[in-house]
């Protein structure tokens, strides 16, 4: 018989009483390991694999991020990433007259390997304008001056115009007012059954532009 069989065919007031052991001892255990950190990963490593998936996915996705990195090419997350970063420091008041020396070298090469293709799309055009902004906004440095060097050498788009955020006054008015918008939030709910109907194609492109402007400016494709 199996252990599975034999607590099966025990009586329910001794299945309770093994069950309430068995939560006090794992509730003693949380609250010894929530303690600290160390004793924490201890927790997981040897009393729980719940967190397994995620931390192999973690070393993964750390593995294949270095992999881009060495292979000198085209990495967009590190290149969305470090460009947003320098936005964020061309728009601090006040200015510091040089900042971002310590990743604009790999920013820059990162750029070079995504023109190398030939195709700009809105991202690449967007980290250009930026990096554009970014040594023309800066101090001179040796390593600022080795980026700036290696980014003028970098193959640039032919396209007229530029992907740089637009300034707040040429945002279109917004003609909705507070209860109006109000309404909207009071009208959201989760929708799980659906119509047996076909969807027209122009309103999933719809709200695909939509929601591509969804989340807040700071996250969002700036371009």
């Amino acid at each position: 018989m199996s252990l599975k069989s034999l607590a099966q065919a025990l009586p329910e007031p001794i299945k309770s009483v093994l069950k309430a052991s068995r939560d006090n001892v794992s509730l003693g255990l949380v609250r010894l390991c929530s303690g600290n950190g160390f004793l924490a990963s201890l927790y997981y490593c040897f009393f729980s694999r719940e967190f397994y998936r995620e931390h192999r996915a973690v070393l993964l996705g750390r593995l294949q991020f270095a992999r881009l990195m060495r292979s000198q090419g085209e990495n967009d997350a590190f290149l969305r990433r470090n460009v947003h970063r320098l936005e964020k420091g061309l728009i601090m008041r006040p200015r510091r007259g040089t900042f971002a020396e310590d990743y604009i070298g790999e920013t820059v090469r990162c750029y070079a390997g995504a023109t190398q293709s030939g195709t700009f799309d809105g991202q690449t055009r967007w980290a250009g304008d930026v990096l554009g902004a970014y040594f023309s906004a800066v101090e001179s440095t040796p390593r600022i001056d080795s980026a700036r060097n290696a980014f003028s050498r970098a193959q640039a788009p032919d396209e007229s115009g530029q992907c740089v955020p637009y300034p707040h006054n040429r945002l279109p008015a917004c003609p909705i007012s507070y209860d109006q918008l109000l309404v909207l939030f009071q009208r959201r709910r989760s929708v799980r059954w659906y119509q047996d109907k076909r969807v027209d194609n122009s309103l999933i492109e719809e709200a695909v532009r939509a929601a591509s402007l969804a989340p807040s400016a700071c996250n969002r494709q700036p371009f």
